[in-house]
């Protein structure tokens, strides 16, 4: 997955995906509200959510060389992530922990 990506592709990878799920997490916090972690741990969990997402088809051996799946992977991974550790916190406040 990674080794084929020379130096320079992986750092611009990396750093639009920093970019990209800084904006998504800022937008989050502002839907989610005090159900949400705040912006910067939005965008920490968004980032390991894509990346779990994208080490989970490559873990699957799914056949997926087509840019536009992968991107897919990587959205999915990310919000289900999200959405997994929000609603972790919002059953946890409503039992008063």
């Amino acid at each position: 997955m990674f080794a084929a990506f020379d130096n320079t592709t992986l750092t611009f990878f990396g750093i639009a995906l920093a970019v990209g799920t800084y904006f998504l997490g800022a937008a989050t916090d502002n839907v989610m509200g005090a159900d949400g972690f705040g912006a910067f741990k939005n965008t920490i969990i968004l980032i390991f959510g894509s990346v779990l997402g994208l080490f989970a088809i490559e873990h699957m051996q799914l056949p997926i060389h087509n840019v536009a799946l992968r991107s897919l992977a990587c959205a999915v991974g990310a919000f289900s992530a999200l959405a997994l550790l929000a609603m972790l916190k919002a059953f946890a406040r409503r039992l008063h922990y």
